[in-house]
């Protein structure tokens, strides 16, 4: 064998060794790292996409028990408040009963004394800002009704307007306005000022009323009447004629349509000192008669 080639076998020979040597040492070092790959890493990756599905489930889970307490929070809260709610509305009633209590005190107190009864009416109806009388006026109806009804049951202690008052009353209910609605407040007052004079009327003059009203009607539409006593009737009066004479009414109340005869009706009888009236009332051009009753 030349040098040459015992030479050249031996660098064969130990580039053997050496990649010999260098795979018995890698694939331990091989080995090991792959142990400590799935020693390591592996179970962090697996940690890591538990973590995921845990975090996923646990929000999924704390948004679910935010919200059911958040209902429970909100239906606890619409409890107390249906609470206060009604505690409130039970507390506004009775104080808006005790307030009514105090209201009908006052006008049993007003309506049986004359020298408050009678100021307190003529300052309800007197001429004053239309805003004022819309206010006004109805709360006199009221205070009239009441008057009327203690001079019904209690006649003895009953505070009686006397016929100057009552002329006054009823000039300032007269009045006209531009505000429809005011002219119909007044026209209603008229009509309960002209039924609680019917009651003065049977206490000064007689004869007994009853306390109570029936709900009988008494047309005076195209009638003639004479020497009459009409008495705990509702009287009708609609745009016609009418003749009185020698009527009285008593303890009645009054359903008269807003004209000509039936302004004159009240005016009669509200400006009357007398037991009776006596009154011609001619149906108004072109009346057809019983077109009253139609």
């Amino acid at each position: 064998m030349s040098t040459k080639t015992s030479h050249a076998s031996s660098i064969k020979l130990t580039r053997n060794s050496v990649l010999g040597g260098a795979v018995v040492i890698l694939l331990p070092l091989i080995a090991f790292l792959g142990v400590r790959y799935v020693d390591a890493y592996i179970p962090k990756l697996i940690e890591s996409e538990v973590r995921k599905e845990f975090d996923k489930d646990v929000k999924i889970q704390i948004a679910e028990e935010v919200k059911n307490n958040i209902a429970g929070q909100i239906q606890t809260a619409n409890k107390e408040f249906l609470t206060t709610i009604r505690q409130d509305y039970k507390d506004t009633n009775v104080r808006i009963d005790d307030l009514h209590k105090t209201i009908d005190d006052l006008y049993k107190t007003i309506s049986g004394k004359p020298e408050i009864l009678a100021p307190t009416l003529k300052r309800g109806t007197r001429r004053n800002h239309h805003a004022s009388l819309v206010r006004t006026v109805p709360v006199t109806r009221e205070l009239l009704a009441h008057a009327r009804d203690k001079a019904l049951s209690e006649p003895k202690e009953a505070a009686v307007l006397t016929q100057v008052d009552i002329n006054q009353i009823t000039s300032n209910l007269f009045t006209r306005y531009s505000d429809s609605a005011l002219n119909h407040e007044l026209w209603d007052t008229l009509l309960e000022l002209a039924s609680y004079k019917t009651v003065v009327s049977g206490i000064k003059f007689g004869p007994h009323q009853a306390p109570g009203l029936s709900n009988e009607v008494e047309s005076l539409n195209d009638r003639k009447l004479k020497n009459e006593i009409i008495i705990g009737k509702v009287v009708q009066l609609a745009q016609c004629g009418v003749d009185l004479r020698n009527v009285r009414f008593v303890n009645c109340t009054f359903d008269v349509e807003r004209g000509t005869n039936g302004e004159k009706l009240l005016r009669t009888l509200l400006e009357s000192n007398r037991r009776s009236i006596s009154i011609r009332l001619p149906p108004p051009p072109g009346y057809v008669k019983g077109e009253c009753e139609k």
